[in-house]
Formats: structure tokens, C-alpha cells, sequence
């Protein structure tokens, strides 16, 4: 028991100092030394009472730790999350590491930051980048956060109470198509080597990583069906994937591997392209002194480059880009530059407003929920319920816009 510089008994832990102030010593629940000051005994009590409440109810924070946020970060994905999908982890770190891991944040102590420091850095952001990117940082923080809470670093998960795009402008919104727009890029995608590939989009609606990941073993045009089976992904500037490479074959998104209805043009692109294959493995299509190379990993793809690796989005955005300067010198200079998702979501709004309903347009595209298909495409969609996927892709051969290159 302590005492008083009277010899008073002041309760254990207590003790009076010889400058008259009084001191209460204790062990918190992280295991620190903690000494708590002051010259009344009576204020010193109650700030001992409320410390170790704070204690009890685990509403302290460890004051010796010395984690940065950057370390946090790290340590939050390399040991907490490690069955997070690799290409979402890559996306989280290359946008942090983009966005604070140089800053004076990224460097500052965990236990010192406040809310404030992180609402004005959201607001900093939100000013220059979209939402997409706010909400993606806010992600990485909301998961180093509840790590810091877990460990006793912070007392709290404050980000979950912060706006991280108050200033960000609203996401592009990507259109489709009009018919009329439609003829024309197609009537010009035979000025690339992967045009066929274009148009197939245009009539299958695949995503770019599922169509780079088709085989030849994936088409079947007996049944006039496609399986979608893989989606093949690259990586061009973030390292490699846990396979060591920078092409990686996975699942296709949200698991969703299907079967799609071939109409004839998207059966002609199929011939078109293995006729077109023969040539290409023969070496009949060499540019630039690039021969073909067979690598076995990718010698079944439908698609291939000239020296026999996996396409990649780059490639496509380039040759996508002369189609359109073809088109603009030749007199259409309004006509847009646009990605390879506006030619999926063409195919899906030609689909709605040829009938296909909700339910039948989610199996076709592989959306995750049908709330995914009614907020992009109920606008367009029909009330019919009876019409049948293969009736309307049948319908895009023999519509105006079924015009493909000579």
C-alpha cells in the first residue's frame, strides 16, 4: 500500500512524491508500465478511474507501439488477408502505394494519426481522382484499420464513419453503341488482325479476359454453343502472378462459367479466326521479323499474337485505335474512341431491345446478381418473357446491322 509524505495510507499504487504530487503506478493490458500524475488526490483518482476503464473495456491503445501506416498496410495484407483474390490485393496496394505510401501519412505513427489527418487526405484525393479510386483507397484503409483495432494499435475503426469521394466526380458512364456506329466499326475491323475477334465480341457479349482465355476445345459449332470455361489475365506493370508468370489463366469473374449461343456471324469470326490460326502457326503472317513460337501453355488459345503468346488488353487498345483513325480519315472524323467493354455492353443493349429478358441476359453475360442487368440495361429491356436467346442472336444475322467486312 502506498503512502503519503505523512506516512497516510493511499491505496495500492498510489504513492506522493517529495515535489508533493501524487502518483498512481499500474500495468495495462498490453502489458506497459503506466504512471498517471497530479497534485490533488482527488483529480487523480478520477483520472485513475477512467484510465483504467478505458483499460477494462479495451478503449486504450498500446502508446508504445511505433507502427507506420505503411507498415500497417503491409502487414494487414501479407498476414491478415491472405486468401484475398491476388489481382484484388495488387489493385489495393498499387493504389495506396499511388496514393500515400510516399506522403507524410504513409509514414506516420498509427497511434497518432486522427480522423481529421485521413478526411483531409480523402477530400485532397476526391478533388483530382473518381470515386472508383476513393472508395478503392477507403478499402485498404477500412482492412489496415480493423487490423489496428484487433492488435490494440487504435482503439477504434474511425474510417468507417469518413466520406472518401466528397469531392469526386461520378464514374464515366460507358454507352453503347448506336446501331448506326455498330456498321461502321464493323464494316472496318478487317483493317486488323484481331477484327474477327472484335465482331465475335459484338455478338457473344464475352469480357475481354474471357475471350483472350477461349480454346479451341471451348467451341463447338455442331451445337452452335460456346463454354465459357477461363478468363486469361496479364499482368504489365505490378511484378508477376503467384505462378511466377505475367499471364495467369483463372476462373472467369464471379465464377461465371457459361455456355453462349453462337448466331452464324459469331460462327463465321470462329472459322475466320482458325483458318486465319493455320496461317499464323505456318508462319505465313510474320511482321517485323516476329515468327511464331509455339508455347504450350497458349498453342490451343483461339487467339494468339504473331509470335505465339496470349493477347493482352494493350495490344487490342492499339489496334483498336487504328480502326478508329481509319474510320475518322475516312470522313466520320465524330466517330468515338471507346473499349473493349462498350462492345460487351453493345451486345447486351442489342439483345434487351430485341427482347431478351433480365433473368436470360444475366445467364448470358455472367453477371454476378440480376440487380447487376436491371440497373444497366431495364431501360431498354422489353416486357416480353417469352423470347429465347438463340431467336434473338439469329436476329442480330439477318438485322440492318449485321454487316461485316468483305
Amino acid at each position: 500500500m502506498g503512502k503519503d509524505l505523512k506516512g497516510k495510507e493511499l491505496g495500492q499504487g498510489y504513492s506522493q512524491r517529495k515535489d508533493g504530487r501524487y502518483c498512481y503506478r499500474f500495468t495495462n493490458r498490453f502489458g506497459e508500465r503506466k504512471s498517471l500524475y497530479d497534485s490533488s488526490l482527488t483529480k487523480l483518482r478520477a483520472a485513475v478511474k477512467e484510465e483504467i476503464g478505458k483499460d477494462a473495456l479495451m478503449m486504450n491503445s498500446a502508446a508504445s507501439t511505433k507502427i507506420t501506416l505503411n507498415e500497417l498496410v503491409d502487414i494487414t495484407f501479407q498476414e491478415f488477408r491472405p486468401n484475398l483474390k491476388q489481382d484484388t490485393k495488387d489493385n489495393y496496394l498499387a493504389c495506396y502505394k499511388r496514393l500515400i505510401r510516399n506522403t507524410p501519412l504513409g509514414i506516420a505513427m498509427v497511434a497518432k494519426i486522427l480522423p481529421l489527418d485521413i478526411q483531409k487526405t480523402f477530400n485532397e484525393i476526391s478533388r483530382t481522382y473518381s470515386k472508383s479510386i476513393c472508395t478503392t483507397l477507403r478499402a485498404v484503409l477500412l482492412n489496415a484499420y480493423d487490423v489496428a483495432v484487433m492488435n490494440g494499435i487504435t482503439n477504434y475503426n474511425f474510417i468507417r464513419s469518413l466520406k472518401s469521394s466528397i469531392y469526386a466526380k461520378d464514374p464515366k458512364v460507358v454507352h453503347p453503341l448506336s446501331v448506326e456506329q455498330q456498321i461502321l466499326f464493323q464494316e472496318y475491323c478487317g483493317i486488323s488482325l484481331f477484327g474477327d475477334m472484335l465482331i465475335l465480341i459484338l455478338n457473344t457479349g464475352l469480357r475481354a479476359g474471357e475471350v483472350f482465355g477461349l480454346r479451341i476445345s471451348d467451341i463447338d459449332l455442331e451445337h452452335d454453343v460456346l463454354h465459357v470455361q477461363r478468363q486469361l489475365k496479364y499482368k504489365s506493370t505490378r511484378g508477376l502472378y503467384d505462378n511466377g508468370k505475367k499471364y495467369k489463366f483463372e476462373n472467369p469473374k464471379y465464377n461465371s462459367a457459361r455456355d453462349i449461343p453462337l448466331n452464324k456471324t459469331a460462327k463465321k469470326m470462329i472459322e475466320n479466326q482458325l483458318q486465319l490460326l493455320k496461317l499464323l502457326k505456318a508462319n505465313k503472317l510474320q511482321k517485323n521479323n516476329k515468327s511464331y513460337t509455339k508455347i504450350d501453355e497458349f498453342d490451343d488459345l483461339l487467339y494468339l499474337t504473331r509470335t505465339g503468346t496470349g493477347i493482352t488488353r494493350a495490344q487490342i487498345a492499339g489496334e483498336m485505335t487504328k480502326i478508329f483513325q481509319a474510320i475518322r480519315e475516312a470522313g466520320y472524323s465524330d466517330f468515338p474512341s471507346f473499349g473493349l467493354h462498350t462492345l460487351r455492353h453493345t451486345f447486351a443493349t442489342r439483345c434487351a431491345e430485341l427482347g431478351v429478358p433480365c433473368e436470360k441476359l444475366k445467364e448470358i453475360m455472367g453477371h454476378k446478381s440480376i440487380k447487376v442487368t436491371m440497373d444497366v440495361y431495364v431501360s431498354v429491356i422489353p416486357s416480353n418473357k417469352d423470347t429465347q436467346p438463340l431467336d434473338v442472336l439469329n436476329k442480330l444475322d439477318e438485322s440492318s446491322y449485321d454487316i461485316l467486312p468483305s
